[in-house]
């Protein structure tokens, strides 16, 4: 005969041991790229001794439309991915991370190079050709890729709530990138530029690489500490990251070295109703990248910015271009409601946030037509705004956030999957 108190383990053991399975239409929006369609769909699987999870496998199929200044629909942004997570492969300590990718920006923003506060616009004999106008600062970029991490933890202490872990991860990357750019845009004016025996000329030609298409590949290298209470909605604890990576410049002497720093605090205000946290990362690179390195960084998780919506909500996706890069994010998150349904524990919450970042062009100052392109040191983009939160199962965030940037005084719309940090 069972005992109730054996069917009650039993019903635990099970709520532990489980597939968790979610998939939703992914229409978001995003004033950057417009308006997305897709589907993301997603499974995980939860085992006693696991955390947070065994394994999860997410595919993410997704494009975006935006109005062309005809009313015909353009397809500006495709990125089409299936992502893979598993603890304990192979051996005990090892994670594993793949991604398996396909993208394409259409609109790849170039504005010019360094913190410059005011986008420049065509000379004005380009103003009167409306096609000009609407791709002055785009350029087109398609991108195949393939990511493989490793991460291999060297301290991990389970505590009553959330983790002491220090990990070691190691990884590669292959990317083969087409680039196309617009007649009369700004990044094909710069590049006409290098042509020219001009000291202009000489600063572009060492900064605008990268432009024809190529193969990159890179490597990469660092430390993660971790002591968050739940990885996808914490409320205490750290997350750092450490990371160094390279490119040996397999094709058109893209050989560069990135160094990348970011770390994110989390304090809880009222248990996990009212939480705060803050991410502060600085990402220097050195050598010859390729000019969309320029507004990228990450070690672990590379991402665009600063600007967007991963990174300074409010001010324009690849606004910004520098070798090196700061960024500051402060967030207040609430958790207002919770529910089950389907088996799965729903949350639903407010955030209020503010994101300021700036970057600098190079190593040394940078002057085209004698003006500086970095502004003063204090000058950093500014990014204020506020979000919804819902929490579907442990391991599925759908975000949407509103900013506003009073310095470069536009607006972002987002909505996303995943937390910002």
């Amino acid at each position: 005969m069972t005992s109730v108190g054996s069917l009650g383990a039993e019903e635990a053991v099970a709520k532990l041991d489980r597939y968790e399975w979610g998939a939703i239409p992914a229409l978001a929006y995003d004033s950057d790229l417009g308006l997305g369609f897709g589907a993301l769909s997603s499974l995980t699987r939860f085992r006693t001794g696991f955390e947070p999870f065994a394994w999860r496998l997410e595919l993410h199929l997704f494009a975006s439309a935006k109005l062309a200044p005809d009313d015909s629909v353009e397809l500006p942004f495709h990125s089409h991915y299936l992502q893979l997570d598993v603890l304990r492969f192979l051996v005990d300590h090892l994670r594993l991370n793949a991604e398996l990718a396909f993208r394409r920006f259409s609109n790849s923003g170039y504005y010019g190079l360094g913190n410059q506060l005011a986008p420049e616009t065509p000379p004005s004999s380009l103003e009167t050709d409306p096609e000009i106008l609407r791709r002055f600062n785009q350029y087109d970029r398609t991108f195949p890729s393939l990511l493989l991490r490793g991460r291999w933890a060297i301290f991990d202490t389970p505590v009553p709530v959330g983790k002491r872990r220090l990990e070691f991860f190691g990884g590669l990357g292959v990317s083969h990138s087409r680039i196309s750019l617009y007649p009369g845009s700004k990044l094909e004016l710069d590049l006409a530029e290098t042509t020219r025996d001009t000291e202009d000329g000489r600063i572009l030609s060492g900064l605008l690489l990268g432009l024809r298409d190529h193969v990159l590949l890179d490597f990469v290298l660092g430390l993660l500490w971790d002591t968050r209470d739940h990885e996808f909605r914490p409320s205490d604890g750290t997350f750092t990251e450490l990371s160094v990576r390279a490119s040996p410049g397999v094709a058109e002497g893209l050989a560069y070295v990135g160094v990348h720093f970011a770390t994110s605090w989390f304090a809880s205000l009222a248990g996990q109703w009212l939480a705060v946290g803050a991410r502060f990362l600085v990402d220097a690179l050195v050598g010859d990248p390729p000019l969309y390195e320029l507004a990228r960084y990450g070690g672990l998780r590379p991402e665009d910015g600063p600007g967007g919506g991963r990174s300074m909500r409010g001010v324009r996706l690849q606004r910004l271009h520098g070798k090196i890069k700061t960024l500051l994010n402060l967030e207040i998150r609430s958790e207002l409601a919770s529910y089950e349904l389907f088996e799965a524990r729903h949350r639903a919450g407010l955030s209020l946030f503010t994101d300021t970042g700036r970057v600098f062009a190079d190593w040394d100052e940078t002057l085209i037509r004698d003006v500086p392109v970095d502004s003063p040191f204090g000058a950093f983009h500014l990014g204020l705004g506020a979000g919804v939160r819902y929490h579907w199962g442990e391991a599925f965030v759908l975000r949407a956030d509103v900013g506003y940037s009073p310095t470069d005084e536009t607006t972002g719309v987002y909505i996303d999957i995943g937390q910002v940090f």
